[in-house]
Parts: C-alpha cells; sequence; structure tokens
C-alpha cells in the first residue's frame, strides 16, 4: 500500500513539473502581437537596411518579446515587480539585437531606440 500511494505521488510530482515546465514561448501570438512586431520590423528595415534574413530574425525577436511582456503584464505580480521585469526584458531584448545587426546597423538601432524613448516619454504642457 505504502509503495503505491508513493508511487501515485511520483507520478502526480512529474505531471505537475511537466505541465508547468511548459515553454510560454511556445505559444501562438495573438493577431495584434504579430501586427505590432511586423510593423516594428518595417520600421527597422527602412532605417536600418536591413536585408530580408534581418527582417525576418527581427520580427520573430520582437514577437518573442511581445509575448514575454504581454504575459508579465497579465501576471499578478506587483506594480513595481512588474515595471522592473519590463525594463530588464527591454534591455535583453536590446542585446539579443546584437545576433541579428551589424555592428554599424546596432550603433544606428541604439541612437534611433532612444530617440523613439524619448518621443515617447514627453509630457506635453
Amino acid at each position: 500500500m505504502g509503495k503505491i500511494l508513493g508511487l501515485l505521488i511520483l507520478v502526480a510530482i512529474f505531471t505537475t513539473s511537466a505541465g508547468c515546465a511548459q515553454n510560454p514561448l511556445q505559444e501562438e501570438p495573438t493577431q495584434e502581437i504579430r501586427e505590432m512586431a511586423r510593423e516594428e520590423s518595417d520600421f527597422w528595415s527602412t532605417e536600418l537596411g536591413l536585408t530580408e534574413k534581418q527582417e525576418i530574425l527581427m520580427e520573430k525577436k520582437l514577437t518573442e518579446y511581445a509575448i514575454k511582456k504581454d504575459q508579465l503584464l497579465q501576471s499578478k505580480m506587483q506594480e513595481e515587480a512588474k515595471a522592473a521585469r519590463i525594463l530588464e526584458l527591454q534591455e535583453a531584448e536590446t542585446r539579443d539585437m546584437t545576433d541579428i545587426l551589424t555592428r554599424e546597423q546596432y550603433e544606428v538601432y541604439l541612437v534611433k531606440k532612444e530617440e523613439r524613448l524619448n518621443e515617447q516619454t514627453k509630457i506635453e504642457p
């Protein structure tokens, strides 16, 4: 009887672990996320002169991070923790662009990204 109970507990633990260990990135992006990633990659393609391969890679990377951000925003995490985690994700996204862009493109990317951020955070009187 003790062995059966132990076996059932083990099965329950493995089943729970397998369910929780699934990669959230395997989630299918929403149409809104796809459109946003497409628009962003089009913007960067124009600004940076991306090749077709770079544009595809950038769109995939933007989609990946948009899913992560969306999941984070929908989580029950405290707002301060969410804000800190969003900042971490944005920094990781920026770092990941070094795998896609040339050194020259990356330098322009950093400048343009900063300009866009400043425009978005301006407070009109």
